[in-house]
């Protein structure tokens, strides 16, 4: 079917809603707003870790005109329909519109040939769901549909995770934490590659829906676990071992806390953190204390020039074999949480 797309621009910020409401009562009830005041107020971030890179395009948006489009069949009806918005327009002192036509396929499906397939290291088959799995069965399978939640394996920073993990989880023995989940795309990648348990977290509720979903949707519940938690407030919470949950748990019942805070299965093997150097920083120690005596750290959302500060802390706290992995502005850092040796075995080496 044919549309005729209608777009009123210059418009007020405190006339959207009302404007909305008007369009409703014509019958029009689906409509795109473009409002810059959204963006700005996005930009004035209320905390160092909300984000540490905005797009140069996103900051020139946020200085545009508000606008409201919308899509209206071209029947008669519908022309009928298109006269009626333009004589509210002229009503509202709305100077400019843009009128053009469009096809209901340029967007039903269109927008579907920005997502392929993604092979990661010929061990991960990463798609969504319209298109196929991978020719060779022996390459894991996992099926993620662009939503809400961040994570479909095709930004830089997530493929440099998925990349790591291809080479760090060892099938059936490690024990992995995804923190900062989004999608949950890290830890169903951990999950297929033979993870013994996963355990997922992140902050936003919707993220947590999502990553439900698609864990169920991958067939991994039985190895992947996830759930809300504000890696802020985790440092509250001090590192248990697997046999010291129960305790922890009746403890913080004791004291009043939540029993919902996050206590994934201790020590860890391998951590991975998808995040931004301010957060990475601010838990860089925490996550230390989780990590098994060589287990293995894998960060990410960094920009290559903010990785000098990160490598530095890494190595304050003892860290090995630190790597970097890079991919347009984008770099992933892995770290090897050093064993201690007893002094028996130091003598033994020699």
């Amino acid at each position: 079917m044919e549309y005729i797309k209608i777009k009123l621009i210059d418009i007020a910020p405190d006339q959207i809603e009302s404007l909305t409401a008007a369009l409703s009562e014509l019958g029009i009830d689906g409509t795109v707003i473009d409002d810059p005041g959204e963006i700005d107020r996005l930009l004035q971030k209320q905390n160092e870790y909300d984000w540490d890179y905005v797009d140069p395009s996103l900051r020139s948006a946020a200085a545009g005109p508000a606008a409201v489009s919308m899509f209206i069949p071209e029947t008669m009806a519908g022309l009928e329909l298109v006269d009626r918005v333009l004589d509210l327009a002229i009503a509202w002192g709305l100077s400019e519109a843009e009128i053009g036509s469009v096809s209901d396929s340029s967007w039903k499906d269109g927008w579907k040939d920005w997502f392929k397939p993604i092979d990661i290291a010929g061990k991960l088959w990463i798609r969504p769901s319209w298109e196929t799995a991978a020719a060779d069965p022996e390459v894991a399978d996992i099926v993620i549909d662009p939503g809400t939640a961040f994570g479909t394996g095709d930004h830089a920073t997530t493929r440099l995770c998925l990349e790591y993990l291809t080479e760090m989880v060892k099938p059936g023995i490690s024990r992995v934490v995804d923190a900062g989940c989004g999608s949950g795309i890290l830890a169903i990648a951990a999950a297929k590659l033979g993870a013994r348990t996963v355990d997922a977290f992140d902050v936003d509720p919707e993220a947590i829906k999502v990553a439900l979903e698609n864990v169920a949707r991958n067939g991994v519940n039985e190895k992947v676990h996830v759930r809300q938690a504000d890696l802020r407030q985790l440092n509250a919470l001090p590192p248990v071992a697997a046999q010291e949950v129960a305790t922890a748990v009746r403890d913080m019942v004791a004291a009043g806390r939540e029993t919902s805070a996050f206590i994934p299965a201790m020590p860890v093997d391998v951590l991975v953190a998808n995040l931004n150097a301010a957060l990475i920083l601010e838990w860089l120690e925490e996550a230390t204390g989780w990590l098994a005596a060589g287990g293995r750290l894998i960060l990410s959302g960094l920009l290559i020039d903010q990785t000098g500060l990160v490598k530095q802390r890494l190595r304050e706290l003892g860290y090995e074999e630190i790597d970097q992995q890079e991919d347009g502005e984008w770099a992933a850092l892995t770290a090897r949480k050093p064993v201690v040796r007893s002094p028996e075995q130091l003598v033994g080496e020699k």
